[in-house]
């Protein structure tokens, strides 16, 4: 996990051979900063014939670092001296700010500036005008990106809100700290895949979920988002409507979207309808859960692997035989089991019925994981995928799952979510010594 870093520039010089000017600019504010100060010394003279201020001259390229408004400048200059601060993006200046250095030469002054896209060159000029005249202004180039902060508590955390979501915080489970957005984005950044485990229909988690969509869009142009409610045989449906073949109304009327779609995750489609962006449809057609449920009660994986590739449904699911599930797997899925209403009416004992909803379990979370995993070698993409709590939390279940088919998929994080009153416990839970998300995005 990367603390905030600053980018800093030290111009020293001379004027007349006794005036020095020291230039520091500070990016971001608050939170921890554990890196080291990146600095480049320049010299300044003076123009032997006006006597005016010289502009100070790098000696060195400098190198380029993540930067985000606001910008704080700060340094030494002459006593009374009065600094102009421009900072432009293509030519066009998108902040400015003028200072006045005190009696011992000290300034320091907070810059706005429009936030750029991630990469944007942005040049900041500073001019100093003095009793003995203007200097030219010292341009400086830096790129425009994001440092991210961490926080000890919340009480020094930033809070989030949105349309649907209130102090939003993200807290950080392995480190035990308080992240900003950059931070958070910082930490996702090696990852292949971003699992987000949300509790269905429940505003405010689709609501970030968008949000976290677009951060990451806007950071990367590679995201692919993955929904566990589409079903694989759907996937063209959904292709015709991101390329605009189908309009929105044929798209739902086809697609099989969950109830509520529109209201809750329509706005996600959306949101990658406009990038050009894909969505990948990862779960098991529902005819297909109608034909293993009309088979009775036999062990549904049993018969999922009977299937060959005359079944109707060989396209949309993963090669059989799929591998039965083992200990870990069964204990985390009885972690959530109600065998009251899953196999008791139907007349099975306990462990029938917990085998054989494992089972189903198994066949959707392996179906989920085989289009993830497939996306993930057809293409250089990353990947979002938004899914139930169960299917992502602990890792145990689909994101293990996505390793096992592809075995170069390392680098995964947990996202959850919990309202503010049950973070604590949230926050301490284990299972089998795994927590159950790598991050908690806390709402009121």
């Amino acid at each position: 996990m990367s603390t905030r870093n600053r980018f800093s520039v030290l111009w020293a010089g001379a004027l007349r051979g006794a005036l020095t000017l020291m230039l520091l600019v500070a990016w971001g504010c608050g939170g921890s900063d554990d890196s080291a100060t990146q600095t480049t010394d320049v010299t300044s003279g003076s123009d032997v014939t006006s006597g005016r201020p010289a502009p100070p001259q790098l000696s060195a390229p400098l190198a380029n670092d993540g930067v985000k408004s606001p910008v704080q400048v700060s340094g030494t200059a002459v006593a009374g001296a009065t600094l102009s601060l421009t900072i432009s993006a293509g030519g066009t200046v998108v902040g400015s700010a003028s200072v006045t250095a005190d009696g011992s030469g000290a300034f320091v002054v907070q810059m706005t500036y429009t936030d750029q896209p991630l990469g944007t060159a942005l040049e900041i000029k500073v001019t100093q005008a003095t009793a003995n005249g203007l200097s030219d202004p010292v341009n400086v180039t830096v790129t425009q990106g994001v440092k991210g902060s961490t926080y000890p508590t919340a009480a020094e955390a930033p809070k989030y809100t949105g349309g649907d979501y209130t102090n939003m915080q993200i807290y950080d489970v392995a480190n035990n700290v308080y992240l900003d957005e950059a931070a958070l984005l910082e930490a996702l950044d090696d990852d292949q895949v971003v699992y987000f485990g949300e509790k269905h229909e429940t505003a405010p988690v689709q609501a970030l979920e968008l949000w976290l969509l677009r951060l990451m869009t806007q950071r990367h142009n590679d995201v692919a988002l993955a929904m566990e409610h589409f079903q694989a045989d759907e996937q063209s449906v959904v292709d015709d409507y991101l390329k605009g073949q189908i309009s929105k109304a044929t798209f739902l009327a086809n697609s099989e979207p969950w109830n509520n779609f529109e209201k809750y995750w329509m706005p996600l489609v959306e949101h990658m309808k406009t990038l050009g962006r894909p969505v990948v449809a990862t779960n098991i057609a529902n005819e297909a859960l109608q034909v293993i449920y009309g088979n009775g009660l036999t062990s549904p994986l049993a018969f999922f692997n009977s299937w060959d590739a005359s079944s109707p449904f060989d396209a949309y699911i993963p090669p059989r035989p799929l591998p039965k599930w083992d200990d870990t797997y069964q204990a985390y899925f009885e972690t959530g089991f109600d065998y009251t209403v899953h196999g008791k009416d139907w007349g099975l004992t306990y462990q029938e019925a917990l085998d054989y909803f494992t089972d189903l379990a198994l066949i959707r979370d392996r179906t989920m994981s085989y289009w993830i995993a497939s996306h993930l070698q057809k293409t250089s993409d990353r990947v979002l995928f938004v899914g139930g709590d169960w299917h992502v939390q602990t890792g145990i279940a689909t994101p293990g799952l996505v390793t096992a088919w592809a075995t170069t998929i390392t680098r995964y994080a947990l996202i959850t979510t919990t309202p503010r009153a049950d973070f604590e416990a949230l926050r301490a839970a284990t299972f089998q010594g795994r927590s159950y998300a790598d991050y908690i995005l806390i709402y009121d």
